[in-house]
């Protein structure tokens, strides 16, 4: 189905291809952060120190090592030196409740964690063995002198990391993937998305969040002696610092949201993504007008890539110059791109289908899997091959078009994406049904729009239950962007269906008044932009931009329209460092 890659060189895991890098060019600049420079031999001699420790921890070949670390140069050292001292790589996030930390580590059996001195406390909650690095992945209390020698690292078939996607049990799933899945999807970059860049040079955003699949797709281009400069969160969300970040460090690829483009150039940063050789998509479908805005930019190679958890990252990429309207291209090589119909066969070319993928880049499955789970990975008969081949059901729904590119059409079951991130609406409501003085409750995504949507969830709360404290307990259970703005209804009207009747819910909702005399002009004029911005009828003094429905998108559309609105030059970041509406009003009339 797919051409095959003309590289003769062997396939080999990517710890193995850095540390040939580390050999060849052990100068080279591999990790920047701060304005502090890693080298290729800096990062070779912390893994070297690194593994020695991991080891006398209690690490094994084939058991799991966690991540929980700040965004720095420690996630790439720490993920390199686990998988050369033969462990799995389980990323975790700081900022996670603790107990879906818990359910992970468990879930993973994971019995050492990497962590930092400011996250020491944290970590010491999980009852494992615990070995300290800096942000640079420097081993804190390692003995000074030469490193150790180094080790052959891990085999093809080993696995490689763990990744946690949202689940429809009310918890999060597993995934696992093997090392030849990501070497595979390492040599399908270079083959079909970062040719433009050439080997042994480039300079590279390292953007995605780590506990992301698309993050070890960045972490890729230290096998091709490439540069990667670590991206603060704060910059991340806020387009302005974003722009002067790619600016600044004459950054040459950038492995970005839709959503996180949009922002750039609602914020007026067209420039910045110009200066680009390679732009990628990902994690997102792309809407028609970003398209064709994107099929714009001069000197740019843009792509569109596509691939679940499920699988190692990518496993289908377009490049826009190819279609006029958005697509998800062909699969890669190795990689079986099937539309098939409710009994597993074929649809002709135009007819929609559910999406099921085969080959190379298959992860090894989920942890502890249920039998639903199994089913996703299931046989199916394919043309020209003996006997039934492993696949992958995505629930997905595509089609393929006159020219044989792949268009997504949308989703075949309740799972949505928001910011990047897959969420499955019944874990959410799982979570708030677990939240004391919820009675009912029903999640769906509200308004879609450019940002994606609004993640709303309707709820009937027992007497004196306040929506805060409801959002307080759901923030101890799921992660931010699972956290849906929360509006409470009498009753949840059931359909013919016996589900929840959305539409039902969408038209009730109450009218509130507006807000009444003794307010500013300035006031109104925020509150009415915060309203628009937000969809909603109402904003109260104390309604958090984000609790309500916000997002870093409708962050920068709202600074927009308040730099409009005031002729002042309000800042992205404003809004995050000030939330609240009477905060944000404050802040906005200091300048």
């Amino acid at each position: 189905m797919n051409d095959q890659l003309s590289s003769p060189a062997p396939l080999r895991p990517l710890p193995t291809d850095v540390a040939a890098i580390a050999d060849k060019q052990p100068d080279a600049p591999a990790l920047v952060h701060h304005g502090r420079v890693l080298s290729y031999q800096d990062v070779e001699n912390r893994i070297r120190t690194l593994v020695p420790a991991l080891h006398r921890a209690g690490a094994t070949s084939g058991g799991t090592v966690a991540a929980l670390l700040p965004r720095s140069p420690a996630m790439a050292t720490t993920a390199l030196a686990t998988w050369r001292a033969e462990g799995v790589h389980l990323p975790l996030s700081p900022a996670a409740p603790d107990g879906r930390t818990s359910h992970m580590l468990t879930t993973g059996s994971a019995r050492v964690m990497v962590t930092t001195p400011e996250l020491r406390a944290k970590a010491s909650l999980f009852g494992l063995q615990i070995v300290e690095v800096d942000p640079s992945g420097l081993l804190i209390g390692a003995e000074a002198g030469a490193a150790p020698p180094a080790l052959p690292g891990p085999g093809l078939e080993q696995p490689a990391y763990i990744i946690f996607t949202s689940g429809t049990t009310g918890q999060p799933k597993g995934v696992l993937v093997e090392h030849h899945a990501l070497a595979h999807m390492a040599r399908a970059h270079e083959h079909a998305v970062y040719g433009p860049l050439g080997p042994w040079a480039g300079r590279v955003a390292l953007n995605n969040p780590a506990t992301t699949d698309a993050y070890f797709s960045e972490l890729a281009h230290l096998t091709q002696g490439r540069t990667l400069h670590v991206i603060d969160p704060a910059t991340r969300r806020d387009p302005d610092l974003l722009a002067a970040f790619l600016r600044d460090n004459a950054i040459e690829a950038f492995d970005a949201t839709p959503t996180q483009v949009r922002s750039l150039l609602l914020a007026g940063h067209r420039p910045a993504l110009e200066r680009l050789a390679v732009l990628v998509l990902g994690g997102e479908p792309v809407d028609a007008p970003l398209w064709s805005t994107l099929r714009s930019l001069r000197d740019v190679a843009v792509h569109n890539l596509y691939g679940p958890t499920e699988c190692a990252v990518d496993v289908a990429a377009a490049d826009l110059s190819e279609s006029d309207t958005p697509v998800i291209g062909r699969g890669w090589p190795g990689c079986g791109i099937h539309v098939l119909d409710a009994t597993r066969k074929p649809v002709p070319d135009g007819a929609a289908g559910e999406i099921w993928i085969t080959g190379r880049q298959l992860a090894r499955g989920y942890l502890g899997a249920t039998p639903e789970d199994e089913e996703r990975f299931t046989g199916i008969e394919v043309p020209d091959t003996p006997g039934t081949v492993r696949a992958y059901r995505t629930g997905d729904i595509g089609r393929r078009n006159a020219a044989g590119l792949l268009e997504f059409i949308g989703r075949a079951d309740d799972q949505v994406k928001i910011r990047g991130y897959r969420v499955e609406l019944g874990e959410v409501e799982a979570a708030l049904r677990k939240c004391s003085g919820v009675l009912d409750t029903a999640v769906a995504l509200d308004r879609p729009d450019d940002d994606g949507g609004t993640l709303r969830a309707w709820v009937v709360l027992a007497r004196d239950t306040a929506l805060d404290a409801v959002r307080a307990s759901l923030s101890g259970l799921v992660p931010e962007h699972m956290i849906p703005a929360l509006t409470q209804a009498d009753s949840i009207p059931m359909a013919a269906t016996g589900k929840a009747d959305m539409r039902a819910l969408k038209a009730s909702a109450a009218e509130r008044p507006e807000p009444g005399p003794g307010h500013t002009s300035v006031a109104e004029d925020l509150a009415g932009i915060w309203r628009e911005v937000l969809g909603v009828d109402h904003v109260s003094p104390l309604d958090d931009f984000f609790a309500v429905g916000g997002s870093s998108l409708k962050a920068t559309q709202l600074t927009m329209r308040v730099r409009r609105a005031t002729g002042k030059q309000v800042p992205v970041r404003l809004v995050f460092d000030h939330p609240s509406f009477a905060a944000y009003r404050v802040a906005v009339q200091a300048l």
